[in-house]
C-alpha cells in the first residue's frame, strides 16, 4: 500500500483544494458506516463476509492518507478486528 500511497502523492501535492474536498466527502462516508456498522462485530453482524474485506482495505487507504483518525472510534475498533485476522497479517507482509 506505500508503494499505491507514493505513486498518487505528486497528484495530491498538486492539487491541494481537491484533496481537501475529497478528504471531506471521504469523511462523510465514514461517518455513515460509521454509524451503520453500530455495536456490530462486522459490517453484516456477528459474521465475517466478502464486504468487511472489501472495507478493509478502504479504511487501511483512508488510515494512510489520514481520513480515518478518532473521529471515528467505532472504525477504529473494527480495523483492529480485521488486522487481528491471520489472513490480513499474512496479506500484509
Amino acid at each position: 500500500m506505500i508503494v499505491w500511497h507514493a505513486v498518487y502523492q505528486g497528484d495530491a501535492d498538486a492539487n491541494p483544494g481537491a484533496m481537501a474536498g475529497a478528504r471531506e466527502r471521504a469523511a462523510s462516508s465514514l461517518a455513515f458506516v460509521e454509524r451503520a456498522l453500530g455495536d456490530e462485530p462486522y459490517l453484516l453482524g456477528a459474521d465475517f463476509s466478502a464486504a468487511d474485506v472489501m472495507m478493509g482495505f478502504t479504511l487501511l487507504a483512508a488510515r494512510l492518507l489520514g481520513v480515518l483518525d478518532q473521529r471515528f472510534p467505532r472504525l477504529e475498533r473494527y480495523l483492529a478486528r480485521l488486522e487481528a485476522r491471520p489472513a490480513l497479517q499474512r496479506a500484509s507482509t
